[in-house]
């Protein structure tokens, strides 16, 4: 649990402030909303499947927006690879 040491003629105000910085830098809040309720392993795995979902969605949209892995060393060289190979399957 975080803890704060008030300094001499601190307002409460600024020690409340700093407080709360750092309850939300170590994710106090966040754990607790987390454990308020039993949540079933089924959930669990449904939650974390549908998190990873958002991610991958996401992570397409922004490689289309920027241009299809601008940026990444050998991106082109595996993609055409893969088209070549399933292009000779296909035959």
């Amino acid at each position: 649990m975080p803890g704060i040491r008030i300094k001499d003629h601190e307002a409460f105000d600024s020690a409340l402030r700093r407080f709360k910085r750092i309850c939300e830098k170590a994710g106090v809040l966040t754990e607790m909303r987390r454990h308020e309720f039993y949540e079933k392993p089924t959930w669990k795995r449904k939650r974390k499947a549908a998190a990873a979902k958002k991610r991958l969605l996401k992570r397409i949209s922004k490689d289309r927006f920027t241009g299809m892995n601008s940026g990444k060393k050998g991106a082109s060289s595996s993609a055409s690879s893969n088209r070549s190979s399933s292009d000779s399957r296909s035959e």
